[in-house]
């Protein structure tokens, strides 16, 4: 199997798709989750389209395309699958160890849960977590009066990385889709190339 070839507008949009994938994870939250899932269901009904009205290797690329997209998303959305085959994806692993490393500061992500704010003398405090991966978001403000103990807030960022993983998966499914794409294509051609020489006994035989 070659390798494919990339041309400069091939280059160009792949640097264009790394990016926007660094700018996502990076910043994920719902808004961006839901941009690139609707973006990639778009993608995904055009190389429907491309499948049914295209011919020849074209016709196979849109279908490989069309056929692995729709599948990684049916196993990572799918009413039963999000539960049952989701979480033991290797992809959905790999995701979740990105997640501390590509997320941003924890006063930077907005909050989905804000614990109880205590007033106590932080000189005789020590706060710990025991929450692997959590990002914790500490705020301490003087109190007015001198004599009163300074005030500690303490906040989880967004715990859960919900949205980091849709966006994820949308992303992987287009990378899927495209890898189906060329073992589609792949295979059409060695169609292509064996059609021939089945012709002569094809001749000989009539």
């Amino acid at each position: 199997m070659r390798p494919p070839r990339f041309t400069i507008a091939g280059l160009m949009v792949l640097t264009l798709f790394v990016g926007v994938a660094v700018a996502a994870l990076r910043s994920a939250s719902d808004e961006w989750a839901s941009v690139l899932f609707t973006l990639t269901i778009v993608m995904l009904a055009i190389a429907v389209l491309g499948a049914l009205f295209r011919q020849g290797q074209r016709r196979a690329f849109w279908t490989g395309f069309a056929l692995f997209g729709w599948g990684y998303l049916l196993v990572c959305f799918g009413h039963w699958f999000a539960t049952e085959v989701n979480p033991h994806l290797v992809t959905t692993k790999l995701l979740e160890r990105v997640y501390p490393r590509l997320a941003k500061n924890p006063r930077d992500a907005p909050y989905d849960a804000v614990v109880n704010t205590y007033s106590m003398n932080l000189d005789a405090v020590v706060v710990s977590t025991n929450v692997a991966r959590v990002p914790i978001a500490l705020d301490v403000t003087q109190s007015q009066a001198p004599q009163q103990p300074r005030q500690l807030t303490i906040a989880l960022a967004v715990a859960t990385p919900e949205a980091f993983l849709r966006v994820g998966h949308s992303l992987l499914a287009l990378v899927f889709a495209y890898l189906g794409a060329l073992v589609a294509r792949y295979f059409s051609k060695s169609i292509e190339r064996e059609t021939p020489e089945s012709l002569p006994h094809q001749a000989q035989r009539l």
